[in-house]
């Protein structure tokens, strides 16, 4: 399944998985709570999303990659 906006389908008690592909890194880390980041096809960053938004350096050096 793909989804154009797909908040709409939890509440807070519910989760559910959702391969999200998204051009904007700050976007898809404030809907996620684990993020890949793939570059050229490898895996570049596999973690939980607020850790990444917390590393600003590593956060410039995936979207500069990008």
């Amino acid at each position: 399944m793909v989804f154009d906006e797909p908040g709409f389908l939890l509440t807070a008690e519910e989760a559910l998985t959702v391969i999200l592909v998204e051009q904007s890194m700050k976007l898809a880390l404030g809907v996620t709570h684990e993020v890949m980041v793939l570059n050229r096809g490898m895996i570049a960053h596999q973690g939980l999303s607020e850790d990444l938004l917390a590393n600003s350096e590593l956060l410039a050096q995936l979207v500069i990659a990008h």
